[in-house]
């Protein structure tokens, strides 16, 4: 009977780690889902040559990496921009539509005097030199 138990629970432990289950992976999937028809134009216009595997490839493989390093990148954003951007991109939202309602939040934010451009703009650039130190990592 054991056994059986924790054959059922390897079975339900593999299908949960199938699909993606943590906030982090819904981001990723869906990060990878907005921005694969973009980057797919971006290389094909770039490389017409290349082969379908090959352009499968690099897609998906630069795609991963960029989820993977945006989400490492907005890490130390203040926690309400930082929860903006994670939750509506794990909930299917378009990468540049919920970048859009970050950047409206923060100039929000600005004109109410909570955050300074200053300030804004210092996040930002951290943010775009993760996300470049995280790609020349891979």
């Amino acid at each position: 009977m054991q056994k059986l138990m924790l054959f059922v629970f390897s079975i339900y432990a593999f299908a949960v780690s199938a699909e993606p289950n943590t906030t982090k992976d819904l981001y990723i999937a869906s990060y990878i889902k907005s921005m694969t028809p973009l980057l797919r134009k971006n290389v094909m216009n770039r490389m017409p040559d290349l082969s379908l595997n090959d352009l499968n490839l690099i897609v998906t493989t630069t795609t991963e990496q960029m989820a993977d390093c945006s989400y490492y990148s907005i890490a130390d954003y203040p926690e309400r921009y930082r929860n903006l951007s994670i939750s509506t991109i794990s909930q299917g939202v378009n990468v540049f539509e919920s970048a859009a309602q970050v950047e409206a939040l923060m100039q929000s934010d600005i004109e109410a005097g909570t955050i300074t451009p200053e300030k804004v703009v210092s996040l930002v650039e951290d943010a775009n030199e993760k996300i470049a130190l995280c790609m020349e990592g891979l």
